[in-house]
């Protein structure tokens, strides 16, 4: 506690004040604190010119500063995780008023407030994570984090990289989806995995699909794609003739480091399952729902009442029906539209409740464009 009164005072110090001023004052004072943020010459905690105070700060009783890289200290790693709880935000004066308990209990280690945000932007910075600003169709604006960036940490953890699965499994039961038939036979190979590598040889080898390669018995095979079977990685392969095109670049491919692998990799994000329920999966798909007499967001079966409780209406809801396309479900929306700039709005009801299709974001705009027919 001493030691950070002593760092708080040298910094008001180095700013022009003078007199009395206690450790409660630093930490609370907000128009101190951003003059301090701002000065070249303010030190934070453990940037002391004092090198006995510096290490206490890093290394209290127990600790050593390697355990804790970048944050310094179990203390700071600890207030960083506790401010970046995903579903339970804290404002910064909460974040205030935990470091003041935590100084209060004689919590070792513990910063300011100023140094913990200080500290926090160069993490944001080194780390590279910057949230990118979207607008939506409706015009909310809103942040997000690429995906392709968060796998990339997920590749760089030790504790998460043993755990990824990129290949399809070939399993007598089903208890993941990448064990479903789907994976295994439905998925075009180009959506797959294309390389294994071989990180018990020296130097290590690639293997690419589509590739010509030559077993360890002198036979040629073409690789088609790369399974799991009882825990070990197995080449499915064919004859088939060479496809350069495999090393076309078509700019899906995200840069991450293998800990597992120490070296850099290339990977692509293709989802395979869209985790869903039916609600949201007709409002994906520009549908109805499942209250419309269209029920089904794929096809056009259904119909009336009258028309499903027919022999022809009631078996045909047990077979496919004429597909959704994106090309028809456009064209109805557009119709729809038009019918909005007439001022027609029971003839766009009856049009969707006879083709099934309902947007969201067009209905925004089929409603204004009503209002001013």
């Amino acid at each position: 506690m001493q030691a950070q009164l002593n760092v708080g005072i040298q910094a008001i110090e180095l700013l022009g004040y003078q007199g009395n001023h206690g450790l409660g004052k630093i930490t609370t004072d907000l128009e101190l604190e951003d003059e301090l943020l701002n000065n070249n010459n303010y030190r934070t905690l453990w940037d002391s010119e004092n090198e006995s105070e510096s290490e206490y700060e890093f290394s209290p009783p127990g600790e050593t500063a390697e355990n804790w890289v970048l944050h310094g200290s179990k203390t700071v790693f600890m207030l960083d995780l506790l401010d970046n709880l995903p579903r339970l935000q804290f404002s910064d004066d909460t974040i205030k008023a935990i470091i003041w308990v935590m100084k209060e209990c004689g919590t070792p280690n513990v910063p300011t407030f100023t140094a913990f945000h200080m500290l926090q932007q160069k993490l944001d910075c080194s780390i590279g994570l910057t949230p990118e600003h979207h607008t939506s169709s409706l015009g909310n604006y809103f942040y997000v984090l690429h995906p392709a960036k968060l796998f990339a940490l997920d590749w760089a953890n030790p504790l998460v990289c043993p755990h990824i699965n990129p290949f399809p499994e070939i399993k007598e039961s089903m208890s993941e989806f990448w064990q479903g038939e789907k994976w295994l036979s439905e998925v075009p190979i180009d959506e797959l995995s294309p390389m294994w590598a071989d990180l018990e040889r020296v130097p290590r080898v690639h293997f690419y699909v589509k590739e010509l390669v030559r077993l360890s018995n002198g036979r040629c095979v073409v690789l088609k794609r790369w399974v799991i079977w009882k825990r070990e990685v197995h080449g499915e392969v064919y004859d088939i003739a060479y496809n350069s095109e495999i090393y076309s670049d078509n700019g899906v491919w995200h840069e991450a480091h293998d800990c597992k692998a120490e070296e850099e990799i290339l990977f692509q994000l293709i989802p395979h399952v869209l985790p869903a329920d039916n609600p949201q999966q007709s409002e994906n798909t520009s549908h109805v729902g499942g209250q419309g007499n269209m029920k089904c967001c794929r096809d056009l079966r259904g119909g009336t009442d009258a028309e499903k409780e027919s022999d022809t209406g009631y078996h045909g809801m047990f077979s496919p029906g004429i597909p959704h396309t994106p090309r028809n479900t456009v064209d109805c929306l557009r119709e729809q539209i038009a019918l909005a700039c007439l001022g027609r709005q029971k003839t766009i009801e009856k049009l969707q409740t006879e083709t099934g299709v309902k947007d969201k974001t067009a209905g925004f705009w089929i409603k204004i464009l009503l209002e001013k027919a």
